[in-house]
């Protein structure tokens, strides 16, 4: 499954130079979000889009393995640490909460991760700004 949603951001970044969510959303309006380093957002499409270390570390990501997997991956600074979210788009990477009690994402407000792709148990926000709270491997 891992495989095949690299195989989905590679070939969405490779196709556009505007700024792509790891959940593979171009965002519509082709512009940084106002909150973050511009230089590091700047270069999270290459990074997000490297398929081998090389390519990862030259765009600022981390090659190595995380969650339950074995295999390494391009993990990637957002450049928005800290910035506060309402929903999915609002973020490079995504619109993360930390869960206050299991599943319960109530009072969740959100924030844009670090890095991109996430791993964990978080409340996760959509486009919609709806809350749901997930774990991802």
């Amino acid at each position: 499954m891992r495989v095949i949603i690299v195989i989905v951001l590679v070939l969405i970044c490779s196709c556009s130079n505007r700024p792509v969510n790891t959940d593979g959303h171009v965002r519509s309006d082709g512009e940084l979000p106002a909150c973050g380093s511009q230089s590091t957002m700047a270069r999270f499409a290459s990074c997000i889009g490297s398929s081998n270390r090389s390519a990862c570390e030259q765009a600022g990501g981390s090659w190595h393995a995380i969650g339950l997997s074995d295999d390494p991956i391009c993990v990637c600074p957002t450049g928005q640490a800290g910035c506060s979210c309402d929903r999915s788009s609002d973020c490079l990477g995504a619109c993360l909460a930390e869960m206050s009690t299991m599943w319960d994402c109530s009072d969740a407000r959100g924030t844009c991760s670090d890095v991109a792709p996430n791993v964990g148990c978080w409340c996760w926000f959509d486009d919609q700004g709806n809350a749901s709270g997930i774990c991802a491997d």
